[in-house]
């Protein structure tokens, strides 16, 4: 029994011996290839290289140009860059690669594949090394034969160059060092680049110089092309996508890439333990908010789903179109979400002649003549923010039941315009439109609401169906001498909807309501004051309400989460938003609701709503 048990344990160790040499037979190699490399040199002379010691590269890299390659042929070059794996890295065992991936950040294959193809794309070692340097862990130095042969693409490693430990001595007359970047620019602050010029143009009320973002956005793609997104990882690929979108990018084939990429990212780490479906559905709502859907994106979907539904029993509100084909996208209440906090950050934009002067003579006064068919009926959103309700109501299908906003006619058969003081907005609006395909029948303009009223009134040649007024800057509370110092003052002081705006409107609704078209009007807002005043005017220029058995009770808006405003309002003992003239429900289709309207919905915020036509 003793001799059996003793042969056991001989076996047992002899299994672990050689499991031990197969799984470390690399690493020992790589040893003895240091060990090499170091007493090659060990009798010539070399320094040692510290952080501070490195030596400074000739050849500026920030200005030499970088060829790129068309989104399809990038697509295919990071299915190869996310598949590499360390034996399809290095299939015949060499030591000297095994030595530059442990010089690597993790992923370090993925890492290797897009340094290597960077080296071989760019038109010199400085070029790649600008955008790929963050690859290389600190404490390795790059380094690149002096007699390297600039017409030489191949790159060998170890031969061409190598990734080494700062403690190896090196040889000055055939090696030099490529020093790390004081600052390396990732492609998420690239678009942040993009993004921060339009705040900026905007906050100054300045239209937007084109080319400036066309060069953001080409430096962005030449650094893709050589990075392949490995500076992007977990949520930051989307993030990139969502800064881009909301800078007005039209470059559908970059987001493409960008959509790949994410795709790419969750199959890496989405059903990883330590990753929680929270972090998961963040990447896809940035994604879809970025005005990504379909190919790619629909696949990043999917797979996003099936991940948190393995995490936990169910999905967080507001992300049930995970689950429904071509069901997620921008339209949905999650990725609106996004835009609602965004849209919170930035400063209220107000009325000046310099807003109006130069916006309208680029865009607001020929925006009709960007439709396919300027006699169409129009739909107006004034105040559109970032055009939601815009986009939803342009992209819906021929309804089978009529739509109680609209009498005589169909979404699918009007086009759209939308005019706001943001720039950002409509530009992050028109970004979209054009990407959707839309453009022909929907636009925006960065103008304010009388002068767009006005240039429906005088241009335009088709009837008008439909006009939103949802969620504009409430004016200050009455009495109230503190708070946001943003609002307007009064309801004639810098509301948006004031007496005069109300003339254009119920001009525009008298004018255009004729034989079995009849227009409307549509208010939307979570101030209960605001809703009362609006309504009031509204009838006071000869507008009824029309009203619905399907109304808001005293007792509905009771069980509901009252503003700080709104409960202010009911302690000055102010009338309430609550009879038939006031609609429970939103009236608009499915997944056009504005971003504040998602978010209201989601905190439990009453909305208030008002229909009007002519009497």
């Amino acid at each position: 029994m003793k001799e059996n048990r003793s042969a056991l344990f001989r076996g047992f160790a002899a299994i672990m011996l050689f499991y031990f040499v197969a799984t470390n037979i690399r690493s020992i190699f790589s040893r003895v290839q240091v060990s090499a490399f170091t007493q090659q040199y060990k009798y010539t002379g070399f320094r040692k290289y510290s952080p501070h010691q490195r030596s400074l590269s000739s050849s500026p890299a920030h200005n030499l140009a970088v060829p790129t390659r068309s989104s399809t042929d990038l697509i295919d070059v990071l299915d190869a860059c996310w598949s590499s794996t360390t034996w399809t890295i290095n299939p015949e065992g060499d030591p000297r690669v095994d030595q530059a991936l442990g010089g690597l950040l993790s992923p370090a294959p993925q890492a290797f594949f897009a340094l290597q193809r960077a080296l071989r794309e760019a038109t010199c070692v400085e070029v790649a090394m600008n955008s790929c340097h963050f690859l290389v862990k600190y404490g390795f130095v790059f380094v690149v034969r002096r007699n390297l042969d600039s017409n030489d693409k191949r790159f060998r490693v170890g031969g061409d160059w190598h990734i080494l430990s700062e403690n190896i001595p090196i040889d000055e007359n055939e090696w030099r060092v490529i020093s790390r970047p004081e600052s390396i620019q990732n492609a998420l602050q690239i678009a942040k680049e993009a993004l921060s010029y339009l705040e900026e143009s905007s906050q100054r009320q300045e239209s937007v110089d084109e080319s400036k973002v066309k060069s953001t956005v080409d430096k962005l793609r030449c650094h893709l092309n050589l990075t392949l997104g490995t500076d992007i990882r977990g949520r930051t690929c989307a993030d990139t996508a969502f800064n881009l979108a909301l800078a007005g990018v039209t470059d559908d084939g970059l987001f493409k890439v960008l959509s790949k990429i994410t795709l790419l990212e969750l199959h890496r780490v989405g059903k990883r333990p330590s990753r929680r479906g929270k972090d998961i559905l963040q990447i896809v709502e940035k994604l879809a908010a970025s005005g990504e859907r379909g190919g790619d994106a629909e696949k990043a979907f999917k797979f996003a789903a099936e991940c948190v539904l393995e995490k936990g029993p169910k999905l967080e509100p507001g992300n049930d179109d995970l689950l429904r084909e071509n069901g997620f996208s921008l339209l949905s209440a999650r990725p609106r979400v996004w835009l609602w906090r965004y849209s919170t950050s930035l400063a209220k934009p107000t009325a000046t002649s310099k807003m109006d002067k130069p916006l309208v003579t680029l865009s607001a006064d020929v925006w009709w003549r960007r439709f396919e068919n300027p006699t169409k009926p129009l739909v107006i959103d004034i105040g559109c923010g970032f055009g939601v309700s815009l986009l939803g109501l342009a992209s819906c299908e021929k309804s089978v039941d009529p739509s109680p906003l609209l009498s005589g006619t169909d979404f699918p058969d009007c086009n759209f315009i939308g005019g706001d003081l943001n720039q950002g907005a409509t530009s992050f609006a028109n970004g979209i439109a054009h990407r959707w395909g839309i453009s022909k029948r929907l636009s925006f303009v960065t103008c304010s609401t009388k002068t767009l009223l006005k240039q429906v009134l005088e241009s335009y040649e088709g009837p008008i169906a439909l006009i939103l007024v949802q969620f504009p800057t409430p004016y200050r509370l009455v009495h109230e001498d503190y708070g946001n110092s943003q609002l307007p003052s009064g309801v004639e002081s810098g509301f948006m909807i004031d007496s005069s705006v109300m003339d254009q409107i119920a001009t525009i609704l008298q004018k255009s309501s004729v034989g079995n078209l009849k227009a409307r009007l549509l208010f939307k807002t979570n101030c209960e004051d605001v809703a009362l005043t609006v309504r009031n005017l509204a009838n006071a220029k000869g507008l009824r309400c029309i009203q619905t058995d399907r109304c808001r009770t005293i007792q509905q808006l009771d069980g509901m989460r009252p503003s700080q405003r709104t409960q202010k309002w009911i302690e000055m003992g102010g009338d309430r938003a609550a009879g038939k003239d006031w609609w429970h429900s939103s009236l608009l289709p499915v997944n056009c609701d504005t971003e504040t309207e998602v978010a209201c919905n989601l905190q439990n915020t009453a909305v208030h709503q008002c229909l009007f036509e002519t009497s």
